[in-house]
């Protein structure tokens, strides 16, 4: 599959082969190598089982580059939330670090599978990553208590602007 894919990129490597449903396992039958029962096996399977190899097959260097930056930059924004000043025990920190472990997973994971697929795990991946980098810094709730939260207080100009806006 590897190899397919690595011939599919070669010969498309600005744009890929495009999108669709079976963009793929249609373009990949001018690809299939024989090697013994392998190469009947390889005209099986409708996507090559490895997230980065999909990407760069379909959407060719143009789509795989900002793919690979969008990661490095989810996980550099995660490691500065898991850093950022007011230290440990932030319940920032602390869901940095439990991201950065399920970013981990998906790491894994893409390289044995189409994660594009698997769309509720995404979603929520994107979701947690974007909640966790988005969290002020404050102390994490002591095991039991509950969160002190502070609330900003509006002046009286800034409370008829909010009515109004309101209406």
């Amino acid at each position: 599959i590897a190899h397919g894919c690595g011939e599919q990129a070669q010969d498309n490597p600005v744009l890929g082969i495009g999108f669709g449903h079976d963009a793929f396992k249609e373009a990949k039958r001018e690809y299939i190598v024989s090697v013994g029962s392998i190469g009947s096996w390889y005209a099986t399977p409708g996507v090559p089982h490895n997230e980065f190899l999909h990407i760069l097959v379909l959407t060719g260097l143009a789509g795989t580059i900002p793919f690979i930056l969008m990661l490095r930059e989810v996980y550099r924004s995660v490691d500065r939330a898991e850093k950022a000043p007011g230290g440990e025990g932030t319940l920032r920190s602390e869901m940095a670090t439990y991201c950065k472990g399920i970013f981990a997973v998906f790491l894994v994971n893409a390289m044995l599978a189409d994660m594009i697929f698997f769309s509720y795990f995404m979603t929520l991946l994107y979701f947690l990553l974007g909640m966790t980098v988005s969290l002020e810094a404050e102390p994490a709730s002591p095991a039991g208590g509950p969160r002190r939260r502070s609330v900003r207080r509006h002046g009286a100009g800034e409370q008829e602007n909010l009515a109004r806006t309101a209406v």
